[in-house]
C-alpha cells in the first residue's frame, strides 16, 4: 500500500472521527429529563444511536489501518530515505492517538 493511500484513509478516520466527536458534544448539550419521555429523548436516543454506530465503524476502520500501516512499515523498512521514514513515523503516530481517542 502507497504512503498517499495510506495518508489518505487516515485523513478520512480522523474527519469521521471529529465529526463523531462534534455528534457527542451535541448530545451532551441536550437536557436529559429522567423519567420522561418526550421528542427531546427522542432526539437523544438517535443521536446515542448514530455515535455508537459512528464508532464502531470508525474502530473498525482503525483496525483496517493499523494493519496497512503494519504492512507499510514493514515493506517501507527496506527504503533508507529518510522523508519517507519520517512519513512512516507521522502516520504511526496519528494512527497510535486516533486510537487512543477512540478508546475514550
Amino acid at each position: 500500500m502507497a504512503s498517499n493511500d495510506v495518508s489518505s484513509n487516515l485523513a478520512t478516520l480522523v474527519t469521521a472521527h471529529k465529526k463523531t466527536l462534534h455528534l457527542i458534544h451535541r448530545l451532551q448539550r441536550l437536557p436529559a429529563q429522567p423519567g420522561s419521555f418526550n421528542s427531546e429523548t427522542d432526539a437523544r436516543v438517535e443521536l446515542s444511536a448514530e455515535i455508537h454506530q459512528n464508532l464502531k465503524e470508525q474502530g473498525e476502520e482503525l483496525e483496517l489501518l493499523r494493519q496497512e500501516v503494519e504492512e507499510y512499515s514493514n515493506g517501507g523498512a527496506r527504503r533508507r530515505s529518510s522523508e519517507k521514514a519520517q512519513e512512516r513515523e507521522r502516520t504511526v503516530g496519528t494512527v497510535a492517538k486516533l486510537e487512543e481517542d477512540l478508546k475514550s
